[in-house]
């Protein structure tokens, strides 16, 4: 065969050397030539192929052409080459026969391949292959991927310590093995949320582990692709959470039983209240019955009797007792309602000016004239729609009160202003004041100030005054100092209906 016509082989890429039967070149390509600085010696023809190759490494190269010689089959054969200038590489060389019409073998023709390159890059890969898995092996946090079909590929040494299961459990089988329940079907979510493209956070999931106890794992989920782009399996990275999720679980139990509690105390506060209630309903209204009576039996006594002076003024106590027993039980009716949140405003319309006038007539005369009550209000009268009953309970405790808490003093007094819509009226007085820790609990029924325990009341007058205001939409604020007396400012929101001189 005369390869001298094969100028064609001289563009090719790689190093084309063709050798007769005996192993001795007979043509080679220019590349060869090129090539031939990482050989022993030169390419030249004639020379026995396996003289090429660095000793130590021409033996396999012979032993491959004998083979060849009796089988007629090629090989390809990768090998670590010395140029003998100390210098290293790695080759790769295809040998295939060139068999004759007899069947004889005539020639062998090589193609060679530089891989130094490709080994450097193969082993940098292998051995970064071999760190990651160094890496997953080792790390504190629980690492374990599955492939395409959901059988469980990597499990590393963290996965093993919580859960008791060692590879040998777990590898090559399925997820249901580490899974079970409702987590298995989040797990399965959670795929096709991969296998999507859609966003997966923090993910909770619970283990199966060796003892039957579970354990708690926050997972993230990362897809395998191949070089192509699809997708081969998903990596699960997180951490043990057990001891938080059964702290987070106790205190769940905690306030469920806080509430539940909270529930029953709230249940048996309504049922006192209401029990409250109606007692306080029932009392009054079983207590009027006698009063009325007695009131009765008062007046009989006065149209019917020549009484002398001492037993007028006994009578007018008896009076002026079941006036005070009247009070207090439409204060305790009144209390009652607003705890029920059965207050109801009902408006009608109210000249407030003279309304007002007749609550401060009947104060000073329930008080004996002991306190004057100075007004300062517009010239024009004001008409309002407001609850007049609501109003009444407001001044009455007011005013009584300011009277009441500043003995020794002989006025006490009211201002009243209006702008648009709002109503605002103000009761002052000079008397003993309350203090600061008082003011804090002002409001509470039956409470009274640390300082005013010498004065007779009932300590509702205030909490009274405070629920009728709110049922108006109104706002009571207090200022106050000790001995420095205290000032109370009603602000309604009423509607105006005229202005009238």
């Amino acid at each position: 065969m005369n390869f001298l016509n094969f100028s064609a082989f001289d563009y090719f890429a790689d190093p084309i050397i063709i050798l007769n039967a005996g192993g001795r070149v007979e043509f080679f390509n220019k590349q060869a030539i090129r090539f031939s600085n990482m050989f022993h010696r030169a390419v030249e023809t004639g020379t026995s192929f396996a003289d090429l190759i660095s000793i130590g490494r021409n033996e396999t190269v012979h032993d491959i052409l004998q083979q060849i010689t009796f089988d007629r089959r090629s090989r390809v054969h990768e090998l670590e080459h010395h140029d003998g200038k100390g210098k290293v590489y790695n080759l790769e060389i295809t040998y295939n026969p060139i068999v004759g019409e007899t069947g004889q073998l005539e020639h062998i023709y090589l193609t060679i391949r530089e891989t130094s390159t490709e080994r450097i890059f193969q082993k940098r890969a292998t051995q970064l292959v071999q760190d990651l898995s160094t890496l997953i092996e080792k790390a504190n946090a629980v690492i374990f991927g599955i492939d395409s079909r959901e059988y469980i590929t990597e499990w590393n040494a963290e996965c093993s310590r919580i859960t008791g299961l060692g590879k040998g459990d777990v590898l090559a089988k399925k997820t249901d093995v580490i899974l079970e329940g409702l987590f298995l079907e989040r797990f399965h979510s959670l795929l096709q949320d991969v296998l999507h493209q859609r966003p997966t956070g923090n993910i909770e999931f619970q283990l199966r582990t060796k003892t039957g106890s579970p354990v708690v794992v926050l997972l993230n989920a990362t897809p395998r692709t191949n070089a192509s782009g699809g997708l081969i399996g998903i990596l699960f990275v997180g951490h043990d959470i057990t001891e938080l999720y059964q702290y987070r679980q106790s205190l769940e139990q905690m306030v469920r039983d806080k509430t539940t509690k909270l529930k029953m105390s709230l249940e048996k506060e309504r049922e006192l209240v209401d029990i409250k209630n109606r007692f306080v309903s029932l009392a009054s209204h079983e207590f009027r019955i006698p009063l009325s009576n007695i009131i009765s039996s008062v007046n009989f006594i006065k149209a019917n009797s020549h009484l002398d002076e001492d037993a007028l003024k006994k009578t007018t106590t008896i009076e002026h007792q079941v006036g005070h027993m009247r009070t207090l039980i439409e204060d305790l009716l009144t209390l009652g309602k607003a705890d029920a949140h059965k207050l109801k405003a009902s408006h009608q319309k109210i000249d407030l000016m003279l309304f007002l006038k007749g609550i401060i007539t009947e104060v000073v005369v329930n008080a004996h004239h002991s306190h004057q009550v100075k007004v300062e209000a517009p010239d024009a009268g004001i008409e309002i729609e407001s609850d007049e009953k609501l109003l009444r309970n407001i001044f009455i405790n007011l005013l009584s009160n300011a009277i009441k808490f500043s003995p020794g003093k002989s006025a006490i007094f009211l201002r009243v202003n209006w702008t648009g819509p709002f109503v605002e009226i103000t009761v002052t007085d000079e008397g003993i004041g309350i203090s600061e820790p008082d003011l804090l609990k002002i409001f509470e029924p039956f409470n009274r100030g640390s300082n005013a325990t010498a004065i007779k009341g009932t300590g509702l007058g205030l909490s009274i005054a405070k629920k009728a205001v709110d049922t108006l939409g109104g706002s009571l604020e207090i200022q106050s100092a000790l001995q420095k007396g205290t000032t109370i400012t009603v602000k309604l929101n009423s509607q105006i209906l005229q202005a009238h001189e």
